[in-house]
């Protein structure tokens, strides 16, 4: 799962709106320059290259569950990683994950998947993030819908794809919000429809997720799925920007170069 902490000190003045043809050759301008060669929803060839950005599996979380008894065992399991043992947190964790410990079945499942620790098997740790995504697990249900996207352990299948993804999105999660923007975007496993895709975009927006902030202003600029609106735009890409988002960058510098 990519995490964008860098952050960009840039200071970018506010772009005044200017006339309508302008504004337009401005847009073509950050398209042509900045979005053609390195777009993050271009239209796509296949499936596995719609997931530019989000296409890795999620990473551990360490979260606590509450599950009573079970709970300390993780926190054992948890502990013994913690300090250089993750062959101990395993044996404790695949023990709790047995009985249904919905963290434990997700931790489980991504040493297996890493392959560093324990022999890798992407079925069975595929086995095991299922049974974490059916018990409510967002990253769990997440990289079910990134192996059925990209065909990692079973058929690809782009519509499941989209309904663990929804799963997971509902859920909070920014990464399957961002990817459902994609899917709507591109008409992959769902009917092509931009208004969708803006509303998923925002909320991983919303949540400060910086290549859903660029996408979203993208279509702010075109009038795609949104009411058209450069100022949206602009403020959109600066959120991107702070957090180190190239392509954002690039779109402010494009239009700082342009606006006088």
């Amino acid at each position: 799962m990519r995490n964008i902490n860098l952050k960009a000190n840039i200071q970018v003045q506010p772009i005044p709106l200017r006339p309508h043809f302008i504004l337009y050759f401005l847009f073509i301008t950050v398209v042509y320059v900045i979005i053609w060669p390195i777009s993050t929803y271009a239209q796509a060839q296949n499936t596995n290259e719609i997931l530019i950005k989000k296409s890795n599996f999620a990473t551990t979380s360490r979260d606590i569950s509450k599950l009573g008894a079970l709970e300390k065992l993780f926190q054992d399991g948890r502990s013994a990683f913690n300090n250089g043992n993750p062959e101990m947190a395993a044996i404790i964790w695949r023990e709790i994950a047995e009985l249904g410990h919905a963290n434990a079945q997700y931790e489980l499942a991504s040493l297996m998947l890493n392959g560093s620790v324990l022999k890798r098997d992407i079925t069975t740790a595929l086995q095991f993030f299922k049974k974490a995504a059916n018990q409510g697990h967002d990253k769990a249900q997440y990289n079910m819908g990134v192996a059925f996207a990209k065909g990692i352990g079973v058929q690809q299948n782009t519509g499941k794809a989209v309904v663990w993804w929804r799963t997971s999105a509902l859920n909070g999660n920014t990464d399957a919000q961002f990817n459902l923007g994609l899917m709507y975007s591109n008409g992959y496993g769902v009917s092509k429809d931009m208004v969708v895709a803006a509303r998923w975009w925002q909320q991983a927006a919303t949540q400060g997720d910086a290549a859903a902030q660029f996408n979203l202003g993208m279509l702010y600029a075109s009038g795609e799925g949104v009411g058209q609106s450069w100022k949206t735009a602009i403020n959109l890409w600066k959120r991107s920007a702070e957090q180190g988002f190239s392509h954002a960058v690039r779109a402010l510098e494009v239009l700082a170069k342009n606006k006088n």
